[in-house]
């Protein structure tokens, strides 16, 4: 199971290579995961057939108990099938469909089946909602597309925001379900159901999590929306796959909460008021797509009752209609696709004689509807007459069944209605208009349609298959009091029988006398009340932002400063016991650090230029790394030492396109007064809280454990150990957002920046003045980028002389950090610093000549090669992010022992440098464009190249 998850992100991670070498082909590549998957449940099926079950586990966090928990059960394998099954022909159908952006959309729909995939096999509750996330997000990306047109971005976010909101909730029940059950897998909640007050409000929020999910009434505005997507997503999404998440966590959790008060009501309500409403707008729809849409909506009502009702009849009649549903719903929407690329319209107004043109297509899409309107032999006729049979003979688990049965007859009806008009509308008539015009589809085109519309032909006439599957999860139910209800096409003469051809006469009487009837009237217009909902919050939003966001970063300081010393502050006077006597030094040389530091803090404070402050700030963190040295931590000394080093150079960059002092006016000396309470008011807390926590401390300091280990890790520096061993998830999770933060702030940098700028000195600048060290000839790179004034022979000669001894240093930190003071992010922040180096003397032009690959190559590549090297110990049965010690004896070097953990190292490293490279080359476009501009020249046209614009 593990396997088929990772078959699934590795495949769909690789298809646009794929594509670009196999072209429409990789549509093939793409479905044969999703038949791997197929083909692997069946060599399963027999076992789980038998009430047995399959378990996988992963352990992610061990120790916080988060583990990955997989199982194959009957409800997993009927799900599976669904969901890889349609996957591999909705792929396929793509090959025909889709002509362009194919390597994203093959790639995203595949995530899409995977993440499928993991929800219906998750046995953890977490492992589930993660699951359940990615397929909003996914779905979120493939209605969105390219994001180019508003109609699809408004209905992306509709369907985020709603589905979104609902997963949240969701969670909220399912953390309460876990805690009442004192697990959080849910085989084991399934097992033995918890009960009390907490249980009730779980079933709420989860059921309003699963309603939205799946579409229910008032919360199904997004699906509609929904059908701007292309005709593929709506079949494998919006039919098959993800609206069927909510009602397979009905189908999941009912046999353990189906008498746990308010399940039933809020099930059998929701889902039959959204069953015949939704049937009825169906009636009003001229779109195909939106016909089939709110058919959609009124068929996953009926699967939440069926699914809900707690009884085996309706679980078995559900798990038949799950099914059916799969097939005959995205054989019908696929069929949609193909009329509408055939004849350019999907409008029932403008079809007519689209069966005579395409008859293939027309005899499996009247197939589909036949399933759909419950005509026997087909698998729709079976589940009709088990649903039938469960709220004709309820028993007391179904009280009031009369007028259940009742509302399942309307709605039953209505569903015959739009199954006859959905046939008529797209292929009845004579041809005209767009079908005349229109060529017949290629066979290979209407291949998948066929054989989902065959699949509800062969599920119906080989009913015992079909009952031998949903029958496997209905037994979870104890059988009703004339015995368990066996699946059949025939029963005899009985009054299901008669419902069944009543609903058939209904509905045929409801479509032939559909003009003649009063209007249909409208349902109260979820969509408006969605769009009125999104302008008030906007209006909310935008008035708050008025008079929050007062557009000065003072005031959000203070603010946020303020916050955090009135509510921590005020726990911590209140609950915290004395901070002790603690020594007041430890060597004489932190008095002299000391005092540093706070000379050059309060001098920060009374500094009115900003290299002033800055020279001042630096100095405060060079004392700190003084203290740091004489407290016995070289580790932390050096990097506090690099990082300070580092932050001047970038900031006096920045502070070039800033004027020279902080503020034009004087600042009000209230305004001072206010900022300085704050600020002293945040030391004293942070120094108290220091105290308060040292002084606290009752078990043994963790450092301890560390230290006691750290001959396991093969290192000798603790700290070292500690970031690349102990904590490495913690430093994985560190350099990634490293990287997220480098990339969004650069994207910000270069906002309004659409090109390099032309530089004085080169076409269009000015004349440099000449200076005495000015290299007469421009036979360094950049030569032309920078004023002559800023440039310096001597000390680009002896940059470039000291440029490898720095990169030599760097890697000896590198490789060094596991047994002495260094490590791949101290390393890589001398490494940096050279090349910081060759940018001051040289501009862009010498540090593109000194580092030729692109900065996010290298920031991307120390990013995955740390994920590599964290999740390489699983495939040897290691656990995540573990290290070895491997011993090598070369022939020539002797013996060699190195640590495994060092290739994590070598990521940090490389990600730390393309970080700084990637700001280094955002803020030399910025700065050279002011540059040239401070010098008259106005932005470059010519010889830009993008890899100038980086």
């Amino acid at each position: 199971m593990l396997f088929l998850l990772a078959a699934h992100a590795a495949v769909a991670a690789s298809l646009p290579w794929w594509q670009r070498r196999l072209g429409r082909t990789v549509w093939v590549v793409a479905a044969l995961v999703p038949l791997a998957a197929v083909v692997w449940a069946g060599t399963r099926a027999a076992r789980v057939l038998d009430g047995g079950d399959y378990r996988e586990s992963l352990s992610w966090a061990p120790s916080l108990g988060l583990t990955v928990d997989l199982r194959l059960d009957a409800l997993s394998l009927l799900m599976l099938w669904i969901v890889a099954g349609v996957g591999a022909l909705v792929l396929l159908y793509c090959r025909y469909y889709v002509e362009r952006d194919t390597g994203r959309l093959a790639a995203v729909l595949l995530a899409f089946a995977g993440a499928m995939t993991g929800l219906v096999l998750a046995d953890n509750v977490f492992v589930l909602y993660v699951f359940w996330e990615l397929t909003t997000v996914a779905s979120f990306v493939l209605i969105a597309g390219r994001g180019d047109d508003r109609e699809e971005r408004r209905a992306a976010r509709q369907a985020l925001l709603v589905t979104t909101a609902g997963g949240l909730v969701m969670l909220l029940g399912l953390i309460l379900l876990g805690r009442a059950a004192g697990t959080y897998r849910i085989s084991g909640i399934l097992a033995d159901p918890p009960q009390g007050g907490a249980v009730s409000a779980a079933v709420v929020l989860v059921l309003i999590g699963a309603f939205a999910k799946s579409a229910q009434m008032p919360l199904h505005g997004w699906l509609p929306a929904a059908m701007v997507a292309p005709t593929p997503v709506s079949a494998y999404l919006h039919a098959a796959a993800m609206v069927k998440a909510g009602v397979y966590l009905i189908a999941r959790l009912a046999p353990a909460l189906a008498e746990t008060a308010p399940w039933r009501p809020m099930v059998l309500a929701v889902g039959l008021t959204t069953m015949v409403a939704a049937a009825w707008r169906a009636l009003r729809a001229t779109d195909l797509k939106l016909l089939l849409a709110y058919g959609t909506i009124s068929e996953l009502g009926l699967l939440v009752a069926l699914l809900g009702a707690g009884t085996r009849t309706a679980a078995l009649a559900g798990a038949v209609m799950l099914l059916a549903h799969a097939a005959f719903k995205a054989a019908l929407f696929l069929s949609v696709g193909i009329l509408d690329r055939q004849t350019g319209t999907r409008d029932v107004r403008e079809l007519s004689g689209a069966g005579r043109r395409m008859p293939v297509l027309f005899a499996a899409s009247a197939l589909a509807a036949a399933s759909m309107a419950g005509i026997p032999p087909l698998v729709g006729y079976l589940g009709k007459e088990a649903y039938f049979e469960a709220f004709l003979h309820g028993g007391s688990h179904l009280a009031g069944h009369g007028w259940l049965t009742a509302v399942l007859v309307a709605g039953s009806a209505l569903t015959v209605a739009y199954a006859a008009r959905f046939v008529q509308g797209a292929f009845g008539g004579r041809p005209g208009g767009p079908v005349t015009r229109a060529e017949r589809p290629e066979a290979g085109f209407v291949a998948p349609v066929a054989v989902l519309a065959g699949a509800g032909l062969a599920l119906g006439v080989g009913y015992a298959g079909t009952a031998a599957l949903a029958g496997a999860y209905a037994d979870a139910y104890p059988p009703g009091p004339d015995g368990p209800y066996e699946l059949s096409l025939w029963h005899g003469l009985t009054p299901v029988l008669g419902l069944s051809a009543l609903t058939l006469t209904l509905g045929a009487l409801v479509h032939l006398g559909r003009r003649s009837l009063p209007v249909v009237p409208s349902l109260p217009d979820v969509q408006r009340a969605y769009d009125r909902t999104v302008a008030a919050a906007d209006r909310l939003a935008v008035a708050v932002t008025r008079h929050t966001q007062v557009g000065s970063v003072p005031v959000y300081l203070t603010v946020l400063l303020a916050t955090v010393v009135l509510v921590p502050g005020t726990a911590l006077l209140a609950g915290a016991s004395p901070p002790g006597s603690p020594p007041a030094w430890w060597s004489p040389l932190e008095t002299i650090l000391a005092v540093v530091v706070l000379t050059a803090a309060a001098a920060v404070v009374g500094s009115r230029h900003r290299l002033t402050g800055l020279l001042l700030t630096g100095a405060v963190g060079y004392g700190v790394a003084g203290v740091f040295l004489v407290r016995g931590a070289p580790d932390l000394a050096l990097t506090q030492f690099l990082v300070e080093t580092m932050t001047l150079v970038v900031v006096v960059l920045v502070l070039r396109r800033m004027p020279a002092r902080f503020s034009p006016g004087r600042t009000a000396a209230r305004v001072r007064l206010v900022r300085a309470a704050a600020a002293g008011a945040v030391g004293i807390l942070v120094t108290w809280f220091t105290l308060v926590a040292s002084a606290a401390r009752t078990a043994p300091a963790v450092s301890s454990g560390y230290a006691e280990r750290m001959k396991e890790t093969g290192g000798d520096n603790i700290v070292n150990t500690i970031i690349v061993d102990f904590r490495a998830l913690d430093t994985l999770g560190e350099i990634s957002v490293l990287l997220v933060t480098a990339v969004g702030a650069v994207s910000l940098i270069r906002v309004g920046v659409r090109g390099p700028a032309r530089t004085s000195g080169g076409p269009g600048g000015t004349a440099p003045t000449a200076h005495w060290d000015e290299p007469a000839r421009t036979w360094l790179p950049g030569a032309t980028e920078r004023p002559g004034g800023e440039r310096s022979l001597l000390l680009e000669v002896v940059t470039r002389l000291v440029f490898p001894s720095i990169l030599v240093l760097s890697l000896f930190l590198l490789f060094s950090g596991h047994y002495g003071p260094g490590g791949g992010f101290a390393g890589g922040l001398v490494a940096s610093q050279a090349f910081v180096l060759r940018y001051l003397v040289g501009g862009r032009a010498d540090l593109r000549a000194a580092v030729r690959a692109p900065a996010s190559a290298v920031a991307g590549s120390g990013l995955l090669l740390a994920a590599v090297a964290g999740t390489v110990p699983l495939l040897f049965g290691g656990t995540l992010l573990e290290s070895t010690v491997v011993t090598l004896h070369p022939p020539v070097l002797g013996t060699v022992k190195f640590a495994t953990s060092v290739f994590f190292d070598i990521g940090v490293y490389l990600l730390v440098v393309g970080v700084v490279l990637k700001l280094l080359s955002a803020l030399g476009v910025s700065l050279g464009r002011d540059m040239a501009e401070a010098d008259g020249a106005g932005p470059a046209d010519d010889g830009a190249t993008a890899e100038g614009a980086r």
